[in-house]
């Protein structure tokens, strides 16, 4: 039978002579396109690494069992580098080591660091980010990469993960040899004070002070900490608390040794031992005593809006108002117990002068009665 047919890359229609068997059929044809789409696959390199693996076939995750152990690793996308990362820690296999390109500036210098080194310059990093208070990912940025690279080519600095645990680790031994310290401690006095810095963010220090048998004194920082809450009594007083009792230190306690505002003054009231003696400092006498008499960093104070019928007045229940208030109180007496010395001069002048008139006038009258003039 003669049947005519119209191919898709032409429109000409088949001889009458020519029959369907003279070309390839459908099947054929996918064959042989499946066969070119799977060559190039065929022809790329595989990874040695399958040679000490070999793929498990089940259900679930992909992964590879090793030839070498018996191990069975996940293999995302049947990605090699968690192999090759196996065969390297596992079975020493130095083939499998990544080559990482080295910068410009060290490539000809070829340098190993010995890995005491590698933890001595980690150290330093460490130290110069507490010291100077740097954020912790500042080693990683380019020019100090590249500033480092040249003054020690083959060392890279500490990436912020590791920093964040070294930080930790050395929260830790501080804390504990803190409290090998003050074992010896019998009776200890603590020092705290608040201040704020530019980003009106508040912090806490608290250091404490004993006297050995020897009478040696000893005094070292407790606790250096942000304090976010607001500045109650009952707050500070349960944080100091908190603090002392993590160290140890609480039960050796005596006094504490503070500043006169009222909600350093009234936290004594909140604390579970109430034989805990205050100190005023001196130092803050001394700094308002020179401030106010010599008038220095004085704020005007602003008028309270006041009508007709009443007046308005606010009451502030800040402690840090009470502070101000007492700290304007002490004010007052300063310049009330001051001496005006142009004033008292004044006085004594005036008072002169009256002497003197008062001298004149009975001379002046004298003379008049005498008979000789």
């Amino acid at each position: 039978m003669k049947i005519r047919r119209r191919t898709t890359d032409s429109h000409s229609v088949l001889p009458d002579d020519e029959s369907l068997d003279n070309f390839p059929s459908v099947s054929t044809v996918e064959q042989s396109a499946t066969t070119i789409s799977v060559q190039p696959e065929t022809t790329t390199g595989k990874s040695n690494v399958w040679v000490y693996f070999e793929r498990s076939l089940s259900v679930g995750p992909l992964k590879a069992k090793c030839t070498l152990c018996q191990e069975d690793l996940l293999t995302p996308n049947y990605a090699t580098s968690s192999l090759k990362w196996h065969l390297l820690q596992r079975h020493d296999l130095k083939q499998f080591a990544s080559k990482e390109v080295s910068s410009p500036s060290s490539s000809s210098i070829s340098v190993n660091l010995s890995k005491a080194e590698k933890q001595k310059l980690d150290s330093l990093a460490v130290d110069a980010i507490i010291k100077d208070s740097r954020t912790f990912g500042d080693f990683q940025k380019s020019g100090l990469k590249k500033i480092i690279d040249a003054l020690r080519p083959g060392y890279k600095a500490p990436h912020r993960n590791f920093v964040v645990k070294k930080l930790k680790r050395l929260n830790e031994q501080h804390t504990a040899q803190t409290k090998v310290e003050f074992e010896e401690a019998k009776f200890l006095s603590i020092m705290c004070d608040f201040w704020t810095n530019r980003q009106q963010k508040s912090f806490l220090v608290i250091t404490g002070h004993y006297v050995d048998n020897n009478f040696n004194e000893h005094s070292k920082i407790l606790k250096f900490m942000t304090f976010e809450e607001r500045h109650y009594s009952i707050i500070i007083a349960q944080e100091i608390e908190k603090q002392l009792i993590h160290l140890g230190l609480y039960d050796k306690l005596v006094t504490i040794t503070c500043d006169g505002a009222y909600n350093m003054r009234h936290m004594f009231t909140y604390f579970s031992r109430r034989n805990i003696k205050y100190i005023q400092c001196v130092a803050h006498k001394f700094h308002l005593v020179i401030c106010n008499s010599l008038n220095l960093w004085t704020t005007p104070k602003k008028k309270r809006n006041t009508t007709s019928m009443e007046e308005t007045t606010e009451v502030s229940t800040d402690p840090e108002d009470d502070e101000n208030e007492s700290q304007a109180t002490l004010n007052q007496m300063i310049r009330t117990m001051s001496v005006d010395i142009d004033q008292l001069v004044n006085e004594n002048n005036n008072t002169d002068n009256e002497t003197n008139d008062t001298s004149q006038v009975s001379y002046d009258s004298i003379c008049s009665h005498c008979i000789y003039c």
